[in-house]
């Protein structure tokens, strides 16, 4: 939606539509990613989904309009977006990762990204970080030495050093 031919309110969603030849588990997950859409959105989770999505979009559009109306020396566009895509998918699991992005003014946009995996052998729960890996044992000093490497530091250096004040490791 754009007030003028310089200042538009983009809302573009492309969010994952599962389906599959065992319609309760392609239910499931597709409930589950439909929810941390709407969460990630802030969406109302009460609402069907589609007319969930809508009305965010339309909330931010009349919040737009309104801005204009009340500040017209405001000249920065605002935008909501969601991308998504399936980084994994086979008999026993889908992964899949979905990217938002808002810019309502300030500075900086707000982004994030929610990464989430599904037990298809089953009954399409998310699983944890921790269910995908055999031995985090064994994965932590690969990690510890990978996030080294990346960053450039000793293999001795500490890495609690990096943490937030008040973190635990």
């Amino acid at each position: 939606y754009c007030v003028n031919d310089e200042q538009c309110a983009d809302y573009n969603i492309f969010h994952l539509i599962v389906s599959g030849t065992n319609a309760p588990l392609a239910g499931t997950v597709r409930m589950l990613i439909q929810m941390r859409t709407l969460e990630g959105l802030g969406g109302n989770k009460a609402l069907p989904f589609d007319l969930a999505i809508d009305s965010v979009g339309l909330v931010f559009i009349e919040d737009f309009i309104q801005l204009k109306r009340d500040n017209p020396r405001q000249t920065f566009n605002q935008s909501i977006q969601l991308t998504s895509n399936v980084l994994l998918n086979n008999p026993r699991i889908l992964t899949a990762r979905m990217n938002f992005h808002s810019f309502k003014g300030g500075a900086y946009p707000n982004i994030s990204t929610a990464i989430m995996s599904f037990d298809l052998q089953r009954d399409g729960a998310e699983l944890k970080a921790a269910d995908l890996v055999r031995d985090t044992a064994a994965l932590l000093p690969m990690l510890d030495k990978a996030f080294k490497e990346a960053k450039q530091m000793q293999a001795n250096d500490d890495i609690t050093k990096l943490l937030t004040p008040g973190m635990k490791s």
